[in-house]
């Protein structure tokens, strides 16, 4: 076949003009253009009888409507049929965006379809640029929640709750094996959010659309594994589960409160306080720091402890904040608490520690 081209990536109502000139050394019984779905059924395709050597795929090209297709993934295949045999001269698979939301705005689990109990997160809870990301037993924590926010022409920036970064392919690569991290805001990857039309979808990296791109690329479990550290990547598209993804919406966290909280006021050097309180929390709370800093804000005494629960009683660390030590001085008492809303201060208190003697 010469002069022929594929299709690529189109919106939602775009044409593309069939064309390629099918040569055969036997008489051409058939020729079909056929665009399949994801399921290998028939969307939109036309046949010809040519009866001739040679035939010229123009003359189709007004009887398949590319216009009709909806989101999602195709596949785009000549078959042709002659005296010795039939077969496909071009197989290839394109995609059909439509430059909307395919979902609302908000925060998600990335789950795999293959076992929707792991999910995407961020390799050791880390905030910096370029840190791995892997998939893992899904729990309630901010660094395996993901934030989708839309640009424009159905791209999306994906920003992981916990670390404030954004899910990125390394190097805004589209080659199969790229590796998926977490960067800056300046270095995020732009992602396509494409239905599989079973409830998953196929999260499709803007890279790919640069002219270089060979073939459609989207994230991709490693190895097809489900595996607590088992990486992430780009590969080639290939409709497997391990490139479909359930995307689970979190409600958004609130942030935590406190009752029956004690502040110290006044007190004398070698005075005793009793820290009280309980702190509630709609999502796990994964920190709680009591703590008492000096003026240059750091802290002198405290404690910090990781509940992993809903709920805290600050009279567990009573024992381990000694008040009787502070000496004569301005202090600050500071309850602070993280959980899937992040950090959240619950008490800040000023107070003064007064000499029992000459102070000059």
């Amino acid at each position: 076949m010469t002069d022929w081209y594929v299709p690529f990536a189109l919106y939602e109502g775009d044409d593309f003009s069939i064309s390629g000139v099918i040569e055969s050394a036997s008489t051409i019984s058939s020729v079909a253009v056929n665009v399949y779905d994801a399921s290998d059924e028939i969307v939109v395709g036309a046949t010809a009888n040519p009866n001739a050597m040679t035939y010229d795929l123009q003359n189709l090209d007004s009887q398949v409507d590319f216009g009709a297709l909806k989101t999602g993934i195709y596949n785009y295949r000549i078959i042709v049929t002659n005296e010795q045999k039939e077969w496909a001269t071009e197989d290839a698979w394109f995609v059909v965006l439509n430059g909307d939301k395919n979902i609302a705005e908000g925060n998600y689990y990335i789950a795999s379809s293959k076992n929707t109990d792991y999910s995407l997160s961020i390799k050791s809870d880390s905030d910096a640029a370029g840190a791995n990301v892997h998939l893992w037993q899904r729990k309630d924590l901010s660094y395996m929640k993901f934030q989708f926010i839309y640009l424009q022409d159905g791209f999306y920036l994906i920003r992981d709750v916990g670390s404030g970064k954004y899910l990125s392919v390394s190097d805004q690569a589209w080659e199969s094996g790229s590796n998926v991290v977490q960067q800056t805001e300046e270095n995020a990857t732009y992602w396509q959010i494409i239905p599989d039309g079973s409830g998953a979808y196929y999260l499709i990296p803007d890279s790919i659309f640069v002219e270089e791109s060979a073939y459609i690329s989207c994230l991709d479990l490693a190895g097809a594994k489900i595996a607590n550290g088992q990486n992430i990547q780009i590969y080639e598209l290939n409709l497997t589960q391990a490139q479909k993804w359930k995307l689970l919406s979190v409600t958004a966290a609130s942030k935590p409160t406190i009752s029956g909280a004690t502040k110290p006021a006044t007190m004398t050097a070698g005075s005793s306080f009793s820290v009280r309180g309980t702190i509630n929390s709609d999502t796990t709370l994964t920190s709680v720091t009591v703590g008492v800093y000096n003026t240059n804000g750091t802290m002198v005494i405290g404690k910090t402890v990781n509940p992993n629960a809903k709920s805290y009683d600050l009279k567990n660390v009573d024992t381990s904040i000694k008040f009787g030590t502070l000496s004569a001085g301005c202090y600050r008492y500071k309850v602070t608490a993280v959980n899937g809303a992040g950090t959240t201060t619950l008490v800040s208190q000023d107070f003064i520690v007064l000499s029992t003697g000459r102070t000059v």
